[in-house]
């Protein structure tokens, strides 16, 4: 009798507005969760084992679990949002009695167990990896991932209108089957019934009685709140990531806005037509600029680097000017600011090659093993990072905020970029995707600039030069096509 005394505590939360779903419609939602089971079960023990082995995730492991579980939180929503409307037939069938109500209640039912099956078997797999479940919370336009998708999930499973109902479901569907009604031989109701008895869950509670089930509830009550101990140590976590990104911002703004002179590339028409001529849609681009205060404190040859959109001409090209992800930056491109780029103040934005050259060094490097598929493919993940604010944490595997150099880790997932360990988290530094153009590299320099000077010679070794501070520098001359001047000089 306290089921249908619960039932209508539950009542004032259930939809009404039912929508017909047909046993194809119904089957093909099971084969899809039960895909959906074990491809999460799967990917969890692959990065488990990466994070075992590496301490972190390639970017390309990144967007594939963001990209799988965003759509994945998007489809438990749908099955309990289906659910509750079918809900309706319990309600009705507590008046009725009809074959009609009870069949749409069951399958609410069924829609639930599917929905708890998935949670305890595979999206609870997520949330117990601290790193996982992080992710899987912050905010990433990127792939339209809301903040706390994965811990929304987790509370409508430990939400009590939810198990009170389930509870009540539970119970109506023993009382029929144990009764005299011969209702489960229908088609549609067969398939209900093997859905909710080959569940995991099922299993757990067939044989529970009244004061089973109350325990359950109770059970169920305590595991939420421990559930609110793993928020505590995020909130833990973001404490501190805000602490560290407020210090690196007002110490980052300040010394980015003291520079003495003005780059020795500035304002040079030569160099800027030279870029313009050369680059090619994904084509990085590097900056280093002596005359400021952060390249005399912060570590590294390379203080900057950016990604080449592309021009209107060449986005035709590749077919992909009228993306949408595009059209909102056509404007932009056609005025010529096609270096996407992380600024402090500005975050991720679109400049033009004059604007970037306030700078006395500067290197193009490009890649040539990447089909036309792969290069839209990478020009749309480039593109979702615009608006982006500036990540003054370094993480490079947050995706919520990016700084220039995650912006090519974003970009390019397929490279396995050097990462390296800074405050508690995982970081990577200009110089670090310059040395995917070292001799060997995946990357080629097709042009460098070092002091104002451009650069000859083996470029792959200049570039590893530079970066590694055993220079030995080719410079090309200004009026003659002879060879260059060999020289030393300490950086």
């Amino acid at each position: 009798m306290w089921r249908y005394l619960l039932f209508f505590v539950v009542l004032p939360f259930i939809s009404f507005n039912i929508q017909a779903m047909s046993l194809n419609d119904f089957e093909r939602v099971v084969a899809r969760n039960l895909e959906y089971r074990s491809q999460s079960v799967q990917f969890n023990d692959y990065l488990v084992t990466k994070l075992k082995a590496t301490g972190h995730l390639t970017a390309q492991d990144l967007v594939q679990l963001k990209e799988q579980m965003s759509t994945r939180v998007k489809e438990q929503k749908a099955l309990l949002g289906q659910m509750q409307e079918d809900a309706e037939g319990l309600w009705s069938y507590f008046f009725t009695g009809t074959f009609v109500d009870f069949q749409k209640g069951m399958r609410a039912l069924a829609l639930g167990i599917l929905f708890i099956d998935n949670y305890l078997l595979a999206t609870t797999l997520y949330e117990k990896q601290p790193i996982l479940r992080r992710l899987l919370n912050e905010r990433d336009s990127s792939f339209g991932q809301t903040q706390n998708a994965l811990s929304s999930v987790t509370k409508e499973f430990y939400s009590r209108t939810n198990n009170m109902a389930k509870l009540y479901a539970l119970g109506v569907y023993k009382k029929v089957k144990a009764g005299s009604k011969n209702w489960f031989t229908d088609k549609y109701m067969k398939v209900l019934q093997s859905v909710i008895e080959s569940s995991f869950y099922w299993k757990e509670v067939a044989h529970y009685n009244d004061i089973r089930f109350v325990e359950e509830e109770l059970r169920l009550l305590f595991t939420g709140l421990d559930r609110l101990w793993w928020g505590s140590q995020d909130v833990g976590f973001r404490v501190w990531d805000r602490f560290v990104f407020g210090v690196s911002k007002a110490f980052g703004n300040s010394a980015g806005e003291i520079q003495w002179r003005k780059g020795k590339l500035w304002e040079n028409a030569k160099v800027a037509q030279q870029m313009k001529d050369a680059f090619q849609p994904l084509d990085v681009v590097f900056d280093k600029i002596g005359a400021k205060l952060t390249d005399k404190v912060i570590p590294g040859y390379w203080g900057h680097v950016g990604v080449w959109l592309g021009t209107e001409d060449q986005l035709r090209a590749l077919g992909v000017w009228n993306h949408p992800k595009i059209v909102p930056h056509q404007a932009k491109i056609r005025a010529g600011k096609g270096i996407v780029e992380a600024l402090r103040k500005e975050g991720v934005t679109m400049n033009n090659v004059e604007h970037f050259l306030n700078i006395d060094s500067t290197a193009i490097m490009r890649r040539y093993d990447q089909s036309d598929e792969e290069k839209r493919a990478a020009i749309l993940r480039l593109v979702s990072q615009i608006g982006k604010k500036y990540d003054f944490s370094f993480d490079s595997e947050s995706g919520s905020s990016i700084v220039c150099s995650e912006l090519v880790f974003w970009t390019f997932i397929d490279v396995d970029f050097s990462l390296s360990r800074m405050l508690g988290r995982w970081t990577i530094d200009p110089d670090a995707v310059a040395r995917e153009s070292f001799p060997g590299g995946i990357f080629e320099p097709i042009l460098l600039y070092h002091d104002g000077k451009e650069l000859t010679g083996d470029l792959r070794e200049q570039m590893q030069n530079l970066v590694e501070r055993d220079v030995k520098i080719r410079i090309k001359p200004e009026s003659t096509r002879g060879p260059g001047l060999y020289f030393s000089q300490s950086l």
